[in-house]
């Protein structure tokens, strides 16, 4: 085949930058946070917590029960941990999460990853994060929508 002599339209095949999940009870998400997901399926701030699975940046600030907008990949200036700092060497690395806003170059006691350490600006670092919205726990069934068809 030969090489393209005018533009193409390459549509992306895969789910859409943004999901949205449910926020757990008791949480608040915050806009621009790191939002991870639960055991249960539900939406939380991203912490160094067990069985977290980082799905994204927050597009939107919602509190429990409510339904948050999440883009789910992209290069996002995150703040750097003073106590584990990441430094240009670790390039290409993960970044793990120490909160909802910020990354180390160390994995915490539940070593949940934020994502991949792709360069520095100033003190924040930028982090590559690309969720597959098919790593997200099927819903229980009596709670879906398809379980009334």
């Amino acid at each position: 085949m030969a090489a393209l002599t005018a533009p193409r339209d390459t549509r992306e095949m895969a789910p859409g930058k943004f999901i949205t999940l449910e926020v757990a009870s008791g949480n608040t998400i915050y806009a621009g946070g790191l939002v991870a997901i639960n055991a249960s399926g539900k939406a939380v701030p991203a912490a160094d917590a067990t069985g977290l699975l980082v799905v994204g940046i927050a597009q939107e600030t919602v509190g429990e029960g409510h339904n948050v907008k999440i883009q789910r990949k992209g290069v996002f200036l995150l703040d750097n941990d003073t106590t584990n700092p990441i430094a240009i060497a670790d390039y290409g690395k993960p970044a793990y999460v120490v909160d909802d806003h910020t990354v180390s170059d160390t994995a915490g006691s539940y070593a949940v990853v934020a994502g991949r350490i792709v360069g520095m600006e100033g003190t924040q670092v930028r982090v590559e994060l690309e969720f597959a919205a098919a790593e997200i726990p099927a819903p229980d069934a009596s709670n879906s929508p398809s379980a009334s068809h």
